[in-house]
């Protein structure tokens, strides 16, 4: 019996009302041997008290007062890991990273790619029995590190993705999905399978959440996360580098918003979850997307044991016994 826990343990309170009946019944007995006393001698006192017997009074006090002692365990919800462990498959996880130039926007430091970066990183770093795929995308898409477990390899590819890393510039979501769920599994292990967006979203079209609803028909879920502020935006810089020229078009600098209903489209027709950063920087990236992966960790999942029938079975057999047990003697 391991990582043995209380459901509700609130209900211990009730173990000092059961302390208390049972203190109120011991001195209720003890006013009742004094008023006895103070209306009989002893002769008299024994043949009035003739056919009651102490011991069994006290029993059965004893046995109703374990009654509810035990329902009060009974209550608070005895649990504990059962003996087998029932050992869960790992899952298969593409991340499909946007490496659009907006995506170097400054509304989260030092830009949306290099949080986004390390967030990934330090979710990867977290993974056990997990298979993780990188697909970076901007107008088109390019797998950078196929499903593996090497942490190093998939650090290596992450480091290098960049808006150099394909070959079209623009944000084509839709696009990138269809070539993740092509490219980004295998058929070697029947794992759960999700697609893991995270991209500023600037790509208004409605065929991002088609392509999306594609992939869960055929059982690859897809979740969001959208970087970036919503209301004002950023100015989209040439480059990661300190100082860049922002990018112009028709003489006016050009300025990023994420979208988030794109966002939340997205990851519904995914049958997935969205995540909103926004701007916050202090947002833990990696934790988010741990949360955003709950099921299927691929860790053991450990079943738990319900308890509760044990003191409440104990419960009834005092009951019944104390209500029973006569306190009266067999002349």
């Amino acid at each position: 019996m391991t990582h043995f826990a209380w459901i509700s343990p609130a209900w211990f309170w009730t173990l000092v009302l059961v302390a208390g009946a049972v203190g109120l019944a011991v001195r209720a007995e003890t006013w009742r041997r004094r008023a006895l006393a103070k209306f009989a001698e002893e002769p008299t006192r024994g043949f009035l008290t003739a056919e009651v017997d102490r011991h069994r009074r006290r029993a059965k006090m004893v046995l109703l007062a374990f009654a509810l002692g035990f329902a009060a365990l009974a209550l608070a919800g005895p649990t504990w890991d059962a003996a087998e462990r029932e050992v869960a498959k790992g899952r298969d996880i593409v991340v499909l990273l946007d490496v659009s130039r907006s995506m170097y926007a400054g509304d989260l430091r030092p830009s949306r790619l290099a949080f986004a970066k390390r967030g990934i990183e330090q979710f990867a770093s977290h993974l056990r029995g997990d298979r993780i795929a990188l697909v970076a995308f901007a107008g088109s898409a390019a797998l950078r590190c196929p499903l593996t477990t090497d942490m190093d390899f998939f650090r290596l590819a992450l480091d290098g993705a960049s808006p150099e890393s394909v070959t079209v510039g623009g944000t084509e979501i839709a696009k990138a999905i269809r070539a993740a769920v092509a490219e980004g599994f295998d058929d070697l292990d029947e794992r759960a399978r999700h697609i893991v967006l995270i991209t500023d979203a600037e790509d208004h079209g409605a065929a991002a959440a088609a392509a999306a609803a594609e992939g869960a028909r055929k059982g690859i879920r897809l979740h969001a996360v959208g970087l970036g502020d919503e209301m004002q935006g950023a100015r989209v810089p040439e480059s990661e580098e300190t100082g860049a020229r922002f990018i112009s078009y028709r003489g006016s600098e050009v300025w990023s918003k994420l979208n988030v209903s794109a966002i939340r489209d997205v990851a519904q027709a995914g049958s997935g979850n969205a995540v909103v950063v926004g701007s916050r920087n202090e947002t833990d990236l990696g934790l988010a997307l741990d949360n955003v992966l709950l099921e299927g960790k691929g860790r053991a999942r450990v079943p738990r044991v319900y308890g509760f029938w044990i003191p409440l079975g104990l419960a009834v057999v005092c009951l019944g016994v104390g209500i029973g047990l006569s306190d009266r003697r067999k002349l």
